[in-house]
């Protein structure tokens, strides 16, 4: 698509200088305007890819993609041949000889590629994330081969994971989880949000979702006292989450809550507490999170001058099982501990062995002969 928009980019241009509808002085507009052309074509790039692997749904995934590179690649090929042909012919103008001139533009060409390469790779790609330059159903198709080479998976949820994804328009969030539908082998969602983000238009939508798929709402809670909610700067007090999940419940969804252990400030005491109000509400799942310090955040920083600290693996062992004893004997847990990343976790660093960790807690469990709900104080 691109090598023939190119082409039929420079055959155009050199057409309507031989007609003379261009002349010197067109030159430069001619290659303003394409430019111009090309930089709203890429801009416009991911939201028309979207749309058209929507409509063609999961059967027509590969179809869909080609019609929306074809509408988009093709007349931003078309002008940038038109470009090239322009600056050859003004460069042509300026210096007077033919070789020098082509010279002059296969240089810039060469300059232009490798820098633009350069900037892809290194700035814009690592600023925005590679998964923020794809559209939701590529990057589906790219964890399904993942999962199924990797656990011969067949079906799939859909996880919109990190941020806030209920933080928009309505509209914009159906087109966002259709896609996600639309993708072979995809069965249901798994929807994580801020409590703060779930106003009744957008849980009015999500019920849909529940009602025609396997559907999961994610909160991020993290802790049912405010002052670490202060701490964090979450936004947000423990009331907003409950008037959150009171409204989903309503709904009939199944809501599965995120919490952290080894906030700065609670101790073995406050942080079952959290346990007991989880088995007070049975809430559906639970997320068990371990406290990650990261390198260039406050957190960090206050780690590194000694004024917080991160848990050993037997304290946070020890911990997860009273957390695990406590909880409702129904709530299902989809996670008992996590690795932050490699290359900016200062502490713990033990948590990047996650099977160690688990193991370690289904030892302690056999050595006490306990089990989830062993001492749930809500047992109805």
């Amino acid at each position: 698509t691109v090598l023939c928009g190119i082409a039929l980019g420079g055959i155009v241009a050199a057409r309507l200088y031989a007609m003379q509808i261009i002349v010197h002085r067109g030159t430069r507009s001619l290659a303003g305007v394409s430019a111009l052309l090309v930089a709203a074509g890429y801009a416009t790039f991911p939201a028309v890819q979207s749309r058209y692997l929507v409509e063609f749904g999961a059967s027509g995934f590969q179809s869909g993609f080609v019609i929306a590179a074809v509408i988009l690649m093709l007349p931003v090929a078309v002008l940038s041949g038109v470009i090239f042909t322009a600056l050859g012919r003004g460069l042509k103008e300026a210096i007077g000889d033919s070789t020098t001139a082509t010279a002059w533009l296969a240089l810039a060409n060469t300059a232009g590629a490798m820098f633009g390469s350069l900037v892809a790779g290194f700035l814009l790609l690592p600023l925005l994330g590679i998964e923020r330059s794809l559209s939701v159903a590529a990057q589906i198709e790219d964890g399904k081969e993942v999962m199924t080479r990797k656990y011969k998976a067949k079906q799939f949820l859909a996880y919109f994971q990190p941020f806030s994804n209920t933080n928009a328009p309505v509209e914009e969030l159906r087109q966002l989880y259709d896609e996600a539908l639309s993708v072979a082998g995809v069965v249901g969602l798994s929807v994580g949000t801020r409590p703060d983000c779930l106003p009744d238009d957008v849980l009015d939508l999500l019920a849909e979702y529940h009602r025609s798929s396997y559907f999961w709402l994610e909160i991020g809670l993290q802790s049912i006292h405010d002052s670490s909610l202060d701490y964090l700067q979450r936004g947000h007090d423990y009331a907003s989450f409950l008037k959150a999940y009171q409204a989903a419940k309503q709904r009939g969804l199944q809501v599965c809550v995120h919490v952290i252990l080894g906030l700065p400030g609670e101790n073995h005491e406050s942080m079952l507490a959290m346990a007991d109000e989880m088995a007070r509400l049975k809430v559906d799942g639970i997320k068990i999170h371990l406290l990650h310090i990261l390198k260039g955040t406050r957190l960090g920083d206050l780690f590194e001058q000694g004024e917080v600290a991160a848990l050993e693996q037997d304290d946070y062992v020890s911990l997860a099982v009273d957390f695990i004893e406590r909880l409702h004997p129904d709530t299902l847990i989809h996670r008992l501990t996590g690795d932050g990343p490699r290359d900016s976790l200062l502490a713990p660093l033990w948590s990047l062995n996650k099977w160690e960790v688990l193991n370690a807690i289904d030892d302690l469990l056999e050595r006490r002969d306990s089990f989830q709900g062993s001492q749930c104080r809500e047992t109805d």
